[in-house]
């Protein structure tokens, strides 16, 4: 199985998590690349903004079985560009600065939503994110 984590500007705690992660899945047979799309996807959204991050996320996921986004913007960014055509999860490590409508649609287009606590899970859940872990 070939597994991409999409990440953008991560924290330093964050980027090691995620290498650390990719490492043990390795060792268990996977093949894990991890992509920073800091340069290429914008902080905010636009219809515009959308259509291009979509076009380049189609590029850079199209060879993997599983995509796993780490923050609220690439998680967004997949739900906006493949819906539920893809499979993808996300990890949510803060709590989301919205609940805006379409940000819960997006994530609703995941199979699971990993949060790192409950207080992270709480808005989320309340907001109707479904498949959401700690």
């Amino acid at each position: 199985m070939k597994v991409l984590f999409l990440l953008r500007d991560p924290h330093p705690g964050l980027a090691d998590h995620a290498k650390i992660s990719a490492a043990a899945l390795r060792v268990e047979g996977l093949s894990v690349d991890l992509v920073d799309c800091q340069n290429w996807m914008p902080t905010t959204t636009d219809p515009k903004l959308n259509k291009e991050t979509a076009k380049r996320l189609n590029s850079e996921v199209n060879n993997f079985d599983l995509v796993h986004c780490f923050g609220y913007r690439t998680a967004y960014a997949m739900g906006e560009a493949f819906k539920g055509k893809k499979k993808w999860v996300f990890t949510a490590y803060d709590s989301p600065r919205t609940t805006h409508d379409y940000l819960i649609e997006r994530l609703n287009f995941s199979r699971a939503g990993f949060c790192c606590s409950e207080f992270v899970k709480r808005p989320l859940g309340w907001a109707g994110v479904d498949f959401l872990k700690v």
